[in-house]
Parts: C-alpha cells; sequence; structure tokens
C-alpha cells in the first residue's frame, strides 16, 4: 500500500480527514418531551453540533426557540465540568425543562420562559428572565410558578411573575446543597440532587426533596488550571478512600399574599448504604423513595418514606444482591394502586420487567432469551394496563420498542426490524416518537398513532418527520461509503462475539492489507450496533479511505449481553477483554485479506487501557498500539467506578496488582513508533498521573515512545483543531509505520 508521505500528500490526508470530521452525524433529535398535547424536542439546528428546540405544529417540526452557538469560554467551570459528565458535544439550546403549560430555556446570562407553550400558537412568545447571578439545573415546579435553580452549590427558587429570587440552603465550604457530586454524576448517571414533589398542596404549599452532600472528607487531587501555570484542587476520592456523606432533606416552601416563605422539615431519615443511587417522589402525596448501594455495589434497596415520619425508617420495598455488581437504572414507575414497575435482574442474569405489590415481586416478562429490558426507557398506561418498553429482544445488534400486559404475557413488538430505534412514549397522547437508523439509513425520526384492538395496543407510522435542517452527513454520498459488515464470530473458549468490519474498495485481490482495531473493551458500552453513527464514524471512515482494514468488536465485558457475559471482568481487568481482541484478529486473518504482521489497535479511555494491554501482553499479535487518556493504574482511578469492578481494596489487592499496566512494562516493545499515548492535560477523569507514571516506568526499562499531549483538552477532545490534529496523527503514523 503506498502512502504518499510527500507534502502534498500530507495536505490531501488532511483535507480527508478534515472532510470525514466536518461529515459526522452530528446532533440528532432527542430529549423529547410533552407540554400540554404538544411534543417538543433538541433537534438540528444548522451546521456542525448546533442545536434548537422545536415543537410538533398542524403535524410538522417548527422552530419554537432559536439561539446562536455557546462559546466554551463563557461557560462557567461547573458549567464546562457538567458537559464532561454528559458527554455533551452539542452547542445552542443545550436543555429545556418543563412545568405545567410552560417550557424554560437557560440562556447564557439569561431565562427564557414561554407560559402557555401548551395553547399558544406557533411561534411562541418569550419572556425574558435576568436572574442576578448563574443558575444551573432549572427546575419548573408542576404548576410553573415557581423556578428553582443551583447557584453557588445552593438550592434558590424564583418566583416566575415576579422575578424575585430566594436562597433556600445556606451551605458553604465542602457541603452543597442539590448538587450530584462527581462519582454521582460520573459514575452513577445522576446529575441532579434535587426533586420537586409533583403534588402542590392547596395551591400554595410545595415540597422539594434534596441531598445536603459533604465531602470534607473526601481527598483532593491538584489539576492544571486552563493557562497551564496554576492548579487548582478537585475533590476526586481514589478506591479505599472516603466518599462523599449525602443527608437527605426536604424543604416546605409556601406561597402566599405576604410572599415566600421556606422551612426545613426537622427530620432526616437515616441511611445506612454507601449511595443514594436514585431518588423521587411516589404516586402517594407526601412520600418519596429512595433507590440505594453499597460501596461494594453488589447489595441495594428500594425504600420509601413519610413525610409524616421521616424519623422513622424507610419502609422496604425491594432488594437485590449481585455476586457481580448492580447498575441501577433511571426509571421507577409507582402506580396509583399502590403496585412498583421497575427492571431488575431476577433470573439469569438478565434485566427483566417486575411488579412490585404488598411485598410480592411478579415478574412481568421473562428472559427464555438471552435478552434483557434497558430500564432508562419504562412507560406505563395504568387505565389500559399496559407497560411500554425497549430491549433486545429480537437482536443485541438492535433497540426495539415492545409492550406487554401489566399481569404478563405475549410481548408484542411496535417498531420495524432492521433499525436500531430510541423511542420515547407519550402514554396520555396515544402517540410515540422514535428516532431510528440502521448501517445503510441515516435517521430518521417517526412519529407513530396508538390505538388499541380488545385491549392490545396496535401502533401505526402516521408521518416520517423531516427538520428543517439537515444534519452534516447528509452531504455524503452513498456511493463512496464503506458500510460495515455486522458478523459474529466464535472466541476460543467458543462464545459467540459481535463484529464490525469496514473493507477499503481496493481489498478485492489486492496483496494482504493492514489491520486496525478499534477498541474499548470495558463495561456499560456497546459498540457494534446496527445505526447509521457506526457508518459515519469519521476515525473510521479516515482510515479506510486510505486503504486499511477497521475491525472492532464486542466482548466480554461490554454491556447488554448479560450479568455472566459483562461480569467476566470481575478482579479481572486486563484479561478476558485482551483475549477477545486477540481472536478477533486471529479470525479477521483466517478470514479476510489481513496481513498478520500489521495489526494496530487503538482506543480512547478503557479503550486507551485495553490498547495497552493488547500489546503488552500480545506484542507478537499487536505491531502499534495508539492509546488515548488511558488508566494505567487502577488505583489511581475512582472509587465508583474501580470498586465496582475490583472490589473494595482491603488486605488483598491482587486485582488491583494484576490488572495495572505497569506490572507488564518490560514486555512492551523495544522498537520505535510502535507504542504511541496521547492524553489532555486538564483531564478531571482519567487524570494525567496515569500516563506520565507509566511514562516513567517506560523510561526506566528503556522502552521507547511517542507522547501526544494536548494541554487545552481534558478527557474527550472537544476543540476541533484538537480532533483534527489526533485523527490526522493516526493517520499518518499508521501509514508511515504499519
Amino acid at each position: 500500500m503506498s502512502s504518499g508521505l510527500g507534502d502534498d500528500g500530507v495536505a490531501k490526508r488532511r483535507a480527508a480527514v478534515k472532510r470525514c470530521l466536518e461529515e459526522r452525524v452530528g446532533v440528532v433529535p432527542h430529549g423529547f418531551a410533552a407540554v400540554g398535547t404538544r411534543i417538543v424536542s433538541l433537534a438540528p439546528g444548522g451546521a456542525g453540533t448546533t442545536q434548537q428546540l422545536f415543537v410538533v405544529d398542524g403535524g410538522r417540526w417548527r422552530e419554537a426557540f432559536m439561539v446562536t452557538s455557546q462559546d466554551s469560554s463563557s461557560m462557567t467551570t461547573e458549567e464546562e465540568l457538567l458537559r464532561e459528565r454528559k458527554r455533551m458535544m452539542a452547542t445552542g439550546v443545550t436543555s429545556f425543562n418543563t412545568g405545567g403549560d410552560a417550557i424554560i430555556v437557560p440562556m447564557p446570562g439569561s431565562l427564557a420562559i414561554c407560559r402557555n407553550a401548551a395553547v399558544a400558537p406557533v411561534p411562541w412568545s418569550w419572556s425574558k428572565l435576568a436572574p442576578s447571578g448563574a443558575c444551573m439545573d432549572c427546575q419548573l415546579s408542576p404548576d410553573a410558578r415557581l423556578l428553582a435553580f443551583i447557584r453557588n452549590n445552593n438550592i434558590w427558587v424564583m418566583q416566575v411573575d415576579t422575578g424575585t429570587e430566594t436562597q433556600l440552603t445556606f451551605t458553604s465550604g465542602s457541603v452543597s446543597s442539590g448538587v450530584a457530586e462527581f462519582i454521582m454524576q460520573e459514575e452513577f448517571d445522576r446529575y441532579t440532587g434535587y426533586w420537586w414533589s409533583p403534588n402542590v398542596t392547596n395551591g400554595s404549599v410545595y415540597h422539594i426533596l434534596y441531598l445536603e452532600v459533604n465531602e470534607s472528607e473526601v481527598p483532593s487531587v491538584d489539576l492544571l488550571g486552563m493557562n497551564l501555570l496554576s492548579s487548582s484542587k478537585f475533590v476526586y476520592p481514589h478506591p479505599g478512600e472516603p466518599n462523599a456523606i449525602s443527608t437527605v432533606r426536604v424543604m416546605e416552601i409556601t406561597v402566599d399574599a405576604d410572599g415566600l416563605h421556606h422551612a426545613l422539615h426537622p427530620h432526616s431519615p437515616a441511611v445506612q448504604f454507601e449511595y443514594i443511587v436514585r431518588a423521587g417522589w411516589t404516586s402517594t402525596p407526601g412520600q418519596f423513595y429512595l433507590r440505594v448501594l453499597d460501596r461494594s455495589q453488589q447489595h441495594s434497596q428500594l425504600l420509601v418514606y413519610s413525610l409524616h415520619s421521616l424519623a422513622s425508617p424507610g419502609r422496604l420495598l425491594f432488594s437485590q444482591d449481585s455476586p457481580t455488581w448492580l447498575t441501577i437504572g433511571n426509571v421507577c414507575n409507582f402506580l396509583k394502586d399502590g403496585s412498583v414497575i421497575l427492571a431488575a435482574d431476577i433470573g439469569p442474569g438478565f434485566k427483566q420487567l417486575v411488579r412490585l405489590k404488598d411485598d410480592i415481586l411478579t415478574p412481568v416478562t421473562t428472559a427464555s432469551g438471552q435478552w434483557q429490558v434497558y430500564d432508562d426507557r419504562i412507560w406505563v398506561d395504568e387505565q389500559r394496563h399496559v407497560v411500554w418498553f425497549t430491549a433486545n429482544r429480537d437482536t443485541h445488534l438492535e433497540r426495539h420498542l415492545y409492550s406487554v400486559s401489566l399481569f404478563g404475557g405475549d410481548i408484542v413488538r411496535h417498531t420495524p426490524l432492521g433499525w436500531t430505534h430510541d423511542p420515547v412514549v407519550f402514554v396520555e397522547l396515544n402517540v410515540f416518537v422514535t428516532v431510528s437508523s440502521s448501517t445503510k439509513e441515516r435517521h430518521q425520526t417517526w412519529l407513530y398513532d396508538i390505538s388499541y384492538d380488545s385491549g392490545r395496543p396496535v401502533s401505526a407510522k402516521r408521518q416520517v418527520v423531516d427538520y428543517p435542517h439537515t444534519t452534516p452527513d447528509a452531504r455524503i454520498s452513498l456511493g463512496d461509503i464503506a458500510f460495515p459488515e455486522l458478523l459474529t464470530f466464535r472466541s476460543r473458549d467458543d462464545v459467540e462475539l459481535q463484529a464490525a468490519v469496514f473493507m477499503p474498495r481496493s481489498v478485492a485481490g489486492d496483496s494482504p492489507h493492514p489491520l486496525v482495531v478499534i477498541t474499548y473493551g470495558g463495561p456499560g458500552v456497546q459498540l457494534v450496533w446496527n445505526t447509521w453513527g457506526l457508518t459515519v464514524d469519521s476515525k473510521v471512515r479516515s482510515l479506510v479511505e486510505h486503504g486499511f482494514i477497521v475491525a472492532m468488536c464486542d466482548g466480554r465485558g461490554s454491556a447488554n449481553r448479560g450479568a455472566s457475559f459483562e461480569g467476566s471482568l470481575k478482579y479481572a481487568m486486563g484479561t478476558q477483554e485482551v483475549l477477545d481482541q486477540v481472536d478477533l484478529v486471529r479470525w479477521m486473518v483466517d478470514r479476510f485479506n489481513v496481513d498478520k504482521l500489521r495489526v494496530a489497535i487503538t482506543g480512547w479511555s478503557y479503550g486507551g487501557y485495553n490498547s495497552l494491554m493488547c500489546i503488552a501482553q500480545y506484542p507478537d499479535v499487536f505491531k502499534i498500539c495508539i492509546a488515548g487518556a488511558p488508566v494505567t493504574s487502577w488505583d489511581k482511578y475512582d472509587s465508583g467506578y474501580t470498586e465496582r469492578y475490583l472490589g473494595v481494596p482491603g488486605a488483598d489487592r491482587t486485582a488491583y496488582a494484576t490488572s495495572c499496566v505497569e506490572k507488564y512494562v518490560s514486555h512492551f516493545p523495544d522498537e520505535p513508533d510502535r507504542l504511541v499515548i496521547a492524553h489532555g492535560l486538564l483531564d478531571e477523569n482519567v487524570h494525567f498521573v496515569h500516563t506520565a507514571h507509566l511514562l516513567k516506568a517506560l523510561i526506566t526499562a528503556g522502552k521507547p515512545y511517542i507522547l501526544k499531549l494536548f494541554p487545552d483538552e481534558r478527557h474527550g477532545l472537544r476543540q476541533p483543531s484538537s480532533t483534527l490534529y489526533y485523527q490526522h496523527f493516526v493517520l499518518e503514523h499508521l501509514l508511515a509505520h504499519l
């Protein structure tokens, strides 16, 4: 394969990488919500990653609110870090919140509100609220009279009609109110620390459930500042170190002719577990729930509390144990009859729907095959006794919408096979919306009507919803794309694994081609999906266009294949996921036109760790490793993630020692250009100290390496110039040395 490494060739390849980056999917419609009988969402609002707020009006989408792209320089540090935790890349309208008939949109320095969005003609009329300071995590009360928000780590409320602001909590220093700490955001996907009660008593009495978080005992690390000349303290618990302590509080707010009054409930329930992972209000007025998890993350409980007896222990509704670890879903449906619908692992390691009623647990679905319910999308039609849910029941490569009777029985699929769907059901409107794509079809938004035949739900597609703006990937000519093949192969111990293979156009009949393996390998992630995003991945396209075969697989440890499949990494990181990548290479060599002497592996974050472990343990299989932001020693990562998989460190630290990259430093290649490590100096997630310690060990062992630093990047590369530089470097390095 000719590399054409002259200056002219380099410039052309850089332009090709830039084109692939500019033709990425960008923004996909998401965040669907109902305001009255209308559906709103965030969707593409122009070029790149800009998104705006849209509303369905007259059977088509219309722009409801527009804002120009927000430059990161105008964000506070808290806003920037929250975007990191949410992996948010979009600009423009990045969030909104609804309450009653109103909708509110945060903007830099102000807030925009439409008070009668449920009935007002489109385009809507917006009013501007001018708060006196920063407002984060804005949430409207159920009747939209009050707006709660976080400022300086405390909860405030604003009376929407007057703009009057009142501070509700007065914590300071290492104690915050209503704010989710780093571990909750990064490792448990909880981004708020307060919740409005859905019930307003006598139209004037409100309640907010919130967590008071004390981080005074949590160690801090020093992180470089943006100017690289200063450092700042960042609260970050390592394995075995003290975590934050959360105290449950309830604030009562009364609004009358004399203004707004607030009082803290005198009692706080004692919580014996390490983590309060989920919280909220039940369908019974004055009652809230907590979903708690012990530090080992192998024991969880669902507890219910009453405002009338907060000093008493909570009522235990459900407990669960696991020999590996438990993940707590985002959805817990409390029904008016006192029952609860949620997803739980009650069978052979696959999450299914269960119904809790009067201390009795009844399965609603059962995993007759190896499939599971996704615990983040569950809706209940109480009137018709129907549960709507998403699952991978038909294929692990696709996500579909299903329904089943609240009391079990036949399961009905409502979305077509051959696509991966991201649906949202609006039970009261008898419709659902799904954003769907496949490896050969771009994202489409479909609106379905729901009807009932003898009590069974029937869905019919009403229309394909087109947005006024197209995404950048629409510029791609389908004739120029190397579509991935979604295949399966069997590992050395006869386990079926899913793979995606991208072949360059010139591969047929040519001499063997180099192979680039793109890996993640860690828990909670699935790479191989039947989605358009897989097809137009910019790093894959730029490599394939220049003659590389690219492959990826979801080996043991990856998500959505059940507890046993994912749990194979328990106490054993850097083992099974490495073997599965090696088996992928050997299968590729046997089946495709691959040069077994020219194989590279690359990944970011856990993928960077996996790449390092692969070349360290199998330098005869992998010629080159390019590792981005890798964990190199798990005792330097955070407590919530690491202890889940390697256990809480104690007298026996064998799992930590065997999973450490530095243990294998003597096995790294002695030849130059085979090992590349990239890292952002401002990374507050996987700190640069991981790379620094590995480099020190490599130097001591006399092992060559190439280091690529990004001085003003955090864990992910956000700036277009950084992404272009990195992907272009990867291409040039592989062309020159693979």
